[in-house]
């Protein structure tokens, strides 16, 4: 019994120095690893502060995404609203351009009215210049065919008196005949010559006569159908005027 007790005693004793041993050990590794744990609870606050950083980073990133889209929709909007004000623009500078056409042929058209008006009343001054030439014309054609009715019916007169005087020469003649058929043996030929000369003198004035007169008629008539004409032709002149006036 009792070399076992001393055999369990020195067993006891080795073991406590190899646990002291051990217990050394632990203790450095224990400091070790508290060193360690240390390291690594300052490595995690480390970590942690860089996780904090990453979400707010991606809290920051998160938020300027969402103002990226937000941007990017508006962008979308605005080309949008860009392309309907570019359609506008172009249905715009379409109508201007259109508007400028109808203008420019406003404008030439407007030439075109001043020019006519410019022209008609040129040609109504022309015409009423006309008119008034022609009035005096007529005026003056009036005026002489008065004074040509006027010789006209002297004319005739004097028709009538060289009728009467043919007449008169006609019986003359009968008269001579018979005075150169009945004549006497008193009667001469001196007489007889002297009394054919002289009539034949008065018959000839009277011829000559006759002749201007029934000239003067003809050239009468004549002036007449020419007033006549002119006339006609004043009232279709006067007729035309009128129509523009």
């Amino acid at each position: 019994m009792t070399e076992e007790t001393v055999v369990e005693e020195i067993n006891y004793e080795e073991q406590y120095g190899v646990l002291v041993e051990e217990n050394k050990k632990l203790k450095i590794d224990i400091s070790s690893l508290q060193l360690s744990n240390r390291s690594l609870v300052n490595q995690n606050r480390d970590e942690k502060k860089k996780v904090m950083d990453c979400r707010l980073q991606i809290a920051d990133l998160e938020g300027r995404l969402k103002a990226f889209d937000a941007t990017k929709q508006e962008l979308a909007d605005s080309q949008g609203q860009c392309e309907r004000v570019r359609m506008t623009l172009e249905s715009c500078e379409a109508k201007l351009a259109d508007a400028e056409r109808r203008a420019d042929e406003a404008s030439g058209l407007i030439k075109i009215k001043d020019s006519i008006i410019v022209k008609q009343s040129n040609f109504t001054k022309e015409i009423e210049e006309r008119l008034r030439n022609i009035t005096e014309e007529r005026d003056n054609l009036l005026h002489k065919t008065s004074n040509l009715e006027t010789e006209l019916n002297i004319a005739i007169v004097r028709g009538e008196d060289a009728d009467d005087l043919k007449e008169r020469l006609k019986a003359l003649q009968e008269l001579f005949d018979n005075l150169v058929n009945d004549r006497s043996q008193t009667t001469s030929e001196s007489g007889l010559a002297a009394a054919n000369e002289y009539f034949k003198s008065e018959q000839a004035k009277s011829e000559n006569r006759i002749a201007e007169l029934k000239e003067v008629k003809s050239g009468l008539e004549q002036k007449i159908e020419e007033l006549c004409g002119d006339k006609k032709q004043l009232q279709i002149q006067v007729c035309f005027f009128a129509l523009f006036l």
